[in-house]
């Protein structure tokens, strides 16, 4: 997986093995970004396996 993140929480994530393009786009200047980041991709990358799964 490669990506960039910027500095207040803006994150774009692909993985190339699976095909999935995340962007994860918020301004958070209070340090929480990255928490919900890390919530956001893990979500991201269930749903986007179980739905590739069914097709």
């Amino acid at each position: 997986m490669f990506g960039h993140d910027g500095a207040y929480g803006t994150d774009l994530s692909v993985n190339p093995d699976t095909g999935m393009v995340a962007v994860f786009m918020v301004q958070c200047a209070s340090g929480d970004q990255w928490a919900a980041r890390d919530l956001f991709l893990k979500t991201a990358a269930e749903v986007f396996s179980t739905n590739a799964a069914a097709r």
